[in-house]
């Protein structure tokens, strides 16, 4: 796996996830307002160590995802897809993989198809 996984790259992974991966199974995003009063993405705020909580389409369900979270779900997601490398799924990155990597981050595993 590449050494150093830049903010660049977790902007693309969470984009891909925030924009069309998670909607089938997370409909609300979360967040306190930055101390700064500066208005920043949801992907923007993980960046920035800030943690942002989710809630399920139900209603009923929320989670706590954070950059460290994010960042620890990345070799489960590359092992998922049976990628040869982090530079390989960057290269085949689509909302199905940000989607997979959120749920890893979250759950652990892969809970909603």
């Amino acid at each position: 796996m590449k050494n150093t996984i830049d903010n660049k790259d977790l902007e693309n992974l969470l984009v891909a996830a925030f924009e069309g991966g998670i909607n089938h199974w997370c409909n609300a995003l979360m967040f306190e307002t930055k101390k700064s009063g500066k208005e920043l993405m949801v992907y923007e705020r993980i960046l920035s160590d800030e943690e942002v909580i989710l809630f399920s389409s139900r209603g009923v369900e929320k989670w706590l995802l954070s950059k460290e979270k994010v960042l620890n779900a990345i070799p489960k997601t590359i092992s998922h897809y049976s990628f040869a490398s982090f530079e390989e799924m960057m290269k085949k990155l689509n909302s199905e993989v940000g989607n997979s990597l959120i749920q890893f981050a979250l759950f652990n595993k892969i809970a909603f198809e």
